[in-house]
């Protein structure tokens, strides 16, 4: 190997800042996200994050501005939705994300995570959510090379406060990526993982990134449109992102509406809980 291109280590990062001789460049290039296994359970056992509500909750249990401040030790900026902060269509989106009030709220998420479990006939022994006597537990598979390992702890800890069991399965990238992306969801060899994306260059009107991590059509959701496998369905965010897809709207005015409604429709399901965009 004569060259290797990658992103500095935050730690690598934060030495060179003082050191005069070398320039830093700054690129927000990669997102950190949490894919939810939303599939059914069998009969007899419930998984949790099939529960809409559920899901719903886990956004106020992701603690986005300690994650970016401390364990990004600044170089990281939080993120809502899939519209990182420096992406052209924050703009679009703005508006929606500000009166979403998504925020680490673990009191929040607490009350609605104990609302629907208990609407779902879950019970809460010794402060750990149980189906039919039996205590649920969560495989949280999370990728040991960089951040995201102190990213899944913090989370774990955070869903422990809202009465889970979580298992974390320290996993690098083939075996992380085989074992979410290509077993049927309803396997539960995985409930939650620590997805990270790369992002090659800034896009004045996003048609794919929209459908790659909210619409089931493209192959990007649980499913992954394999035969066979159960698949997360949702026509709503299908139909939408198909016309953003394809360009079919009249003018910007309606383009930018059904991207705000996309947008809407993607943080209601909560598939996808977006964490931050790390400045490479």
């Amino acid at each position: 190997m004569d060259m290797y291109m990658f992103s500095l280590k935050t730690n690598a990062a934060e030495a060179l800042e003082a050191n005069h001789d070398i320039k830093v460049y700054q690129a927000p290039a990669s997102t950190i996200s949490i894919i939810l296994n939303p599939a059914p359970a069998q009969n007899g056992e419930l998984n949790p994050l099939s529960i809409k509500k559920v899901r719903q909750a886990l956004q106020y249990a992701v603690n986005r501005p300690f994650i970016s401040q401390e364990i990004y030790k600044g170089f990281a900026m939080p993120m809502l939705s899939h519209v990182s902060p420096t992406d052209f269509d924050f703009l679009t989106v703005f508006n929606l994300l500000k009166e979403s009030r998504i925020a680490y709220n673990p009191d929040l998420a607490k009350e609605m995570v104990s609302n629907a479990m208990h609407e779902a006939g879950a019970t809460l022994k010794d402060g750990v959510w149980h189906f039919n006597n039996k205590r649920i537990d969560l495989k949280f598979i999370v990728r040991t090379e960089d951040e995201r390992w102190d990213i899944g702890n913090d989370i774990r800890a955070n869903l422990g406060l809202l009465g889970f069991s979580v298992t974390l399965i320290p996993q690098q990238f083939g075996p992380a990526i085989f074992t979410v992306y290509s077993t049927d969801p309803q396997l539960f060899q995985w409930h939650l993982y620590t997805e990270g994306w790369g992002r090659g260059s800034p896009e004045r009107y996003d048609f794919g990134n929209i459908n790659q991590m909210c619409a089931p059509w493209l192959g990007s959701m649980p499913g992954w449109q394999e035969m066979g496998f159960w698949q997360y369905e949702s026509p709503e965010l299908d139909e939408i992102g198909q016309r953003i897809y394809v360009g079919n709207f009249n003018g910007l005015e309606e383009r930018n509406r059904l991207y705000v409604q996309a947008t809407q429709a993607c943080l209601e399901e909560s598939v996808r809980l977006w964490v931050v965009t790390a400045v490479n």
